[in-house]
């Protein structure tokens, strides 16, 4: 069950835009967690430049490798699904 909705183009904060557009062209698409997400334009931004933190410290296969088995302990086949993709691309 839904707790949230993933915003559709038009519904996304201003804030939120450019990160969104940004992940959506670096992955090829926009994943619904990071459609929902961007609810939050400070909460969004924040975990956004992390990630861009992470990307300068660590590998893309160390990133996808860690992606992966965090998302198989927690049980989450959306996260898996996700990062198995990203892994492959």
């Amino acid at each position: 069950m839904a707790r949230t909705a993933a915003l559709k183009p038009e519904q996304v904060p201003a804030d939120s835009k450019p990160t969104l557009d940004t992940f959506t062209k670096n992955i090829g698409f926009t994943p619904n967690m990071m459609a929902s997400f961007a609810q939050s334009p400070i909460a969004f931004n924040a975990w956004a430049t992390l990630l861009g933190s992470l990307s300068k410290a660590l590998d893309v296969k160390t990133r996808d490798g860690i992606g992966l088995a965090v998302s198989e302990v927690n049980g989450c086949n959306y996260c898996l699904t996700v990062h198995s993709f990203t892994a492959e691309h």
